[in-house]
């Protein structure tokens, strides 16, 4: 446990605009990530529940302090972070690894935990503000004539037209990127299940296409953040569905419905982003549930889930009890 101490990343230095800065605190921050997961599974050989939780909880706060740097590299490994942990923690509260569960008042915190992590965690509209940002000040710098060579060359590769002269004078330019910003902005900030079906805005001036956020990337990075939606609000739920088990009168069982949860285990039931609906939740007995996303094609397909639901339309599988 010792090892966690050599690997103190500061949270302000994941904010870095330092390529090269940034490279060494990604690099450590993924080392320290690794350390906290190790430390959270000693914790659960252990059965140190309360200690479990807190390096879990140490880890989404590490990732999501991460998800604000100021380049997409930080919100990807923000990401992976988060996922990883988040699948631990389901595993934790499932009790695969470790013969006793969770006592109620760690799953209690649990479901608190993740019911203010899931309001406050960093959004989608700040990376999305981050990186239109940083393309502004690209484009101005084109039009200065700044920009190194060596970067123009980068940059011709994907858009051949930036080597020709500018198509349309600098203010128009800016105009067409602050219609493009606000666009993007006014998605980012609607609730998921509605972005996704957003028509996001295309560039109409090829030669400006690297100084926009590209419609079809955002679309991608929409469709990450609900995955991890998925993962942060299945993982509260199932910390009610087995606080639900503890209490005596159920005697071990689990809820006939997820309203069954609120308002003692949950404050509500959190929505499927895909959907804005109830997550999908099947209890074929009383002892047993399977507890589901409908994934990004929106289709309930019965919890069917393929090897690799990050490159599939499947359902997204949170947990089976079997």
């Amino acid at each position: 446990m010792a090892l966690s101490k050599h690997f103190v990343v500061p949270y302000d230095g994941l904010q870095t605009h330092g390529p090269f800065q940034s490279e060494r605190t990604l690099s450590r921050a993924k080392m320290f990530a690794s350390v906290l997961a190790a430390k959270a599974l000693l914790h659960q050989v252990n059965n140190e529940h309360s200690q479990t939780l807190g390096a879990y909880q140490q880890a989404l706060t590490l990732s999501d302090r991460l998800c604000q740097g100021g380049f997409r590299i930080h919100r990807l490994v923000g990401m992976a972070m988060k996922a990883i942990t988040l699948h631990s923690m389901q595993k934790w509260i499932g009790h695969q690894w470790v013969v006793a569960r969770p006592p109620a008042e760690v799953l209690s915190e649990i479901v608190r935990f993740m019911g203010e992590f899931d309001k406050q965690h960093v959004s989608l509209w700040k990376t999305v503000t981050m990186e239109t940002w940083r393309n502004r000040w690209d484009c101005e710098d084109w039009y200065a004539g700044t920009i190194p060579q060596e970067e123009i060359k980068r940059l011709a590769e994907i858009c051949p037209e930036i080597d020709q002269p500018p198509a349309v004078d600098k203010a128009t330019a800016l105009n067409l990127w602050e219609r493009h910003y606000q666009q993007l902005m006014q998605t980012a900030r609607s609730p998921l299940w509605e972005a996704l079906d957003s028509e996001l805005p295309e560039s109409t001036i090829a030669q400006l296409d690297p100084f926009l956020f590209n419609a079809k990337a955002f679309a991608r990075w929409l469709w990450k953040e609900a995955m991890i939606e998925v993962e942060l609000r299945g993982t509260q739920i199932m910390a009610a569905l087995e606080l639900y088990r503890y209490h005596q009168p159920h005697q071990g069982r689990y809820p006939p419905t997820l309203a069954d949860l609120v308002p003692k285990y949950l404050p509500e039931v959190p929505k499927d982003p895909f959907t804005g609906q109830d997550f999908p939740y099947v209890r074929p007995d009383n002892l047993k549930y399977k507890l589901y996303g409908v994934g990004p094609n929106k289709v309930d397909d019965g919890g069917v889930q393929e090897d690799n639901i990050w490159h599939g339309d499947p359902d997204m599988v949170i947990y089976e009890v079997k």
